[in-house]
C-alpha cells in the first residue's frame, strides 16, 4: 500500500503546455531596472522555498514577497 500525500488535481500541469514569448522592445534603462526587480524577485521565492517550519511573526509575511 503507498502512503503518502494524495496527488491534487489542481496542481496537474498538461505535457503539452506551450508557451509562447512575444519581446517587447525597450530601453536599456528599464531593461536594467525590470531585470534587478526579477532577480530579487526570484532570489526571494528560492530562500522562501527553501526555508523549513513555521514562519516567524518577526519576518515579513509571505504575500508581501508574492
Amino acid at each position: 500500500m503507498k502512503r503518502g500525500r494524495r496527488p491534487n488535481p489542481e496542481y496537474d500541469v498538461p505535457e503539452d503546455l506551450k508557451v509562447i514569448l512575444c519581446p517587447v522592445p525597450e530601453s536599456h534603462a528599464e531593461f536594467q531596472k525590470r531585470k534587478n526587480e526579477v532577480q530579487t524577485m526570484i532570489a526571494k521565492i528560492i530562500l522562501l522555498g527553501k526555508k523549513r517550519g513555521r514562519p516567524s511573526y518577526k519576518e515579513e509575511t509571505y504575500e508581501e514577497v508574492a
